[in-house]
């Protein structure tokens, strides 16, 4: 009997693998002791774009590994579909030394590169033949034939157009194809990795944080590559933008098990929301059927006609399956920070100032007046210049020109290697006194629930944390100095989604003034109101926030793709027909906000009308044993949080056409 049971789970796993790509079944893993996994199963299926997400620590990268590896340090099993190929963005390189940038892409093409040098070597050996009429000559000309075909067929003509392509696309310019990878920093070899793991089109890309070290650029251009890559993607990231442009399914990782969704971000956190209220439902009837069992049990465990059913009740309550709610960070920033005295209305004036490392220019002759209350993001391509003005700014770094620090103007600045300052041998909690110079309005333990350490983790010492702790207690810490003029580099590095939002709650809290370097569009998104553009010796000031820049990026390149000019009639005319368009569809989105706001009143009278149910303690027709009003319950949330979301990006439309007018 067991083996005919062994038999029909081989044939079911047999046919599930000719639907789905990977199947995983009953995977759990250990580390030392610590449970990562315990039985998670999903499955993975030609097209799915999942991202993986959760708190750093969670096990994201590890899965990937597992996936990847498939070394057997778990327990359970991992199927795959005969013939897959799988890629992993790894974070090891090995590159070999005294390659240029292209030689190394290059090898994401060994099999082309291999049939190319073999129709090279016959065509000169059929050039230097002396017998035409030979079997030999006649051999090679069939083989060269033979050759071509492959080449034809693994699209041989284009894979260095492929190459360029995705390189530019990547940041690098052509004009240093031909340099060494020797002399690049890892940022930029990582990104040659990544070039070569998206031109080898595997069938299952596996991506582990593809937008650390890229610039907002490149994060696009890879957001619109993965978008359109025809095969299946495993990614994790901590981008909320690139999550919901590249996936259509979300898996969370939380207390060693998984959450599924077909949702991208943005929807999975709307459903994330409705799983935690209908957990909380059913502990709280959880718990008020305990009580009254109790009570019950008190009642009737003294009087003999009544022990059996006290002791039914007993074991009811033992056997009971608690309901546990998951995490869900719904805390508020609730502090404030000390504030320093008000500068003057002028924050800084940058005079004529360059900057070269060698012979290289990196800053020319730039002019800029820095205002109270402006709150500026420097944004572009890796090695323009960005962390570099900031450091001129906080009189790291030496420069040619002048800055004037305005009236009672007190920089506070935040590097990528700030941690390195703070003793590691100290506890977290005894770090923040020190710096807390105001016990008496709010105790150094708030301050660091604000910035998610709770419980024992306060009794920390830094040398344990993780790397996107530490940029949490650094920056914690820098808060805490009286400060007017924050300068930020890089600050989101190491950080997942919620410490991120915890980070920019905290600087929308902050009253001063604000430089920020940062490549995450959705951190950067309400927080600046400039934008300052890094380009090759020049630096150009846009006014607006994160995405009024994006959107301008937009306007130009599609102009500049059409080769046409803004003094040109063809754009005046066709700027009155957009108008004329914007009008129209302004019309029709209102429409549809009216219509979605009447669903929207609906809902919520319906959800009204559940939670007067559940409140009631004379209600009666309320059976807590049938889930299907708690299932009600929580379909309307849903309907109620997708009609919301859909609301807002309607109305988000309509401001922003009304902004363009």
């Amino acid at each position: 009997m067991e083996s005919y049971s062994n038999l029909r789970f081989d044939v079911l796993i047999f046919i599930l693998k000719l639907i789905y790509m990977i199947i995983i079944k009953d995977i759990s893993v250990d580390f030392g002791g610590k449970k990562i996994f315990s039985k998670i199963n999903f499955m993975l299926s030609k097209g799915d774009k999942i991202g993986l997400v959760g708190d750093n620590g969670v096990g994201k990268s590890t899965l990937l590994k597992v996936i990847y590896n498939d070394d057997g340090y778990y327990s359970g099993s991992i199927n795959f579909q005969k013939n897959i190929k799988i890629g992993f963005l790894s974070q090891d390189l090995d590159f070999e030394n005294g390659l240029t940038i292209l030689e190394e892409t290059k090898k994401a093409f060994t099999k082309i590169i291999h049939i190319e040098n073999k129709i090279n070597e016959l065509n000169i050996d059929l050039k230097n033949s002396l017998n035409i009429k030979s079997n030999s000559y006649k051999n090679k000309l069939i083989l060269l034939s033979k050759y071509h075909d492959e080449f034809n067929l693994y699209d041989g003509y284009n894979y260095q157009s492929k190459i360029e392509k995705i390189l530019i696309g990547l940041g690098f310019s052509s004009k240093i194809f031909n340099d060494l990878t020797d002399t690049l920093s890892g940022g930029w070899r990582m990104r040659i990795e990544l070039a070569k793991l998206l031109l080898n089109e595997p069938d299952i890309l596996l991506l582990d944080e593809p937008n650390n070290h890229l610039d907002i650029d490149s994060i696009i251009f890879l957001e619109k590559f993965l978008k359109l890559y025809q095969g299946s993607i495993i990614l994790v990231s901590h981008d909320k933008s690139f999550l919901d442009s590249v996936t259509n399914r979300t898996i969370e990782i939380d207390n060693n098990q998984i959450y599924d969704y077909n949702y991208p971000y943005s929807k999975y956190l709307s459903s994330r929301k409705s799983r935690i209220s209908l957990q909380i439902s059913k502990k709280k009837n959880q718990e008020k059927l305990i009580k009254n069992n109790k009570k019950l049990i008190e009642k009737f465990r003294y009087k003999s006609s009544k022990a059996v059913l006290a002791q039914k009740l007993i074991k009811k309550n033992q056997n009971l399956e608690i309901v546990t709610v998951d995490d869900f960070n719904t805390k508020k920033i609730d502090i404030s920070f000390p504030e320093s005295k008000i500068p003057g209305k002028v924050i800084l004036k940058i005079k004529s100032l360059s900057k070269a490392f060698g012979s290289k220019n990196i800053i020319s002759n730039f002019n800029f007046q820095i205002n109270r209350g402006d709150r500026i993001a420097f944004v572009g391509k890796n090695g323009k210049g960005k962390s570099t003005l900031i450091r001129c700014i906080a009189g790291i770094e030496k420069y040619d020109g002048e800055i004037q620090k305005g009236l009672n103007v007190n920089i506070s600045y935040f590097a990528q290697n700030q941690i390195d300052s703070i003793d590691q041998n100290k506890r977290l909690i005894d770090i923040i006194d020190e710096n807390n110079n105001d016990h008496q309005r709010i105790n150094s333990r708030s301050i660091l629930g604000a910035f998610l350490f709770s419980g024992d983790d306060i009794f920390k010492k830094v040398k344990v944390l993780s790397g996107g702790e530490k940029t949490r207690l650094a920056i914690c810490k820098l808060l805490l100095s009286p400060s007017n003029f924050l300068l930020l580099d890089e600050p989101t590095n190491h950080l997942d989604i919620k410490s991120k939002e915890v980070l920019k709650k905290s600087l929308n809290l902050f009253k001063g003034t604000l430089v920020i370097v940062s490549h995450d569009r959705d951190f950067l998104k309400d927080l600046t109101n400039k934008t300052l553009e890094f380009l090759d010796n020049s630096i150009k000031l846009y006014l607006g926030n994160i995405s009024e820049y994006l959107d301008i990026k937009n306007l130009d390149s599609l102009l500049k793709n059409q080769n046409l000019s803004t003094k040109n009639f063809k754009i005046a005319k066709n700027k009155k027909n957009l108008k004329n368009n914007s009008f129209k569809k302004i019309k029709k989105l209102k429409n549809q906000s009216s219509k979605i706001e009447r669903q929207i009143e609906y809902i919520e009278k319906e959800i009204k009308e559940f939670e007067l149910k559940f409140n009631s303690k004379n209600d009666d027709s309320i059976n807590y044993k049938n889930t299907n009003l708690f299932v009600e319950y929580n379909k309307s949330i849903e309907k109620l949080n997708l009609l919301m979301h859909n609301w807002e990006e309607i109305n988000v439309k309509i401001e922003n056409y009304n902004n363009h007018q």
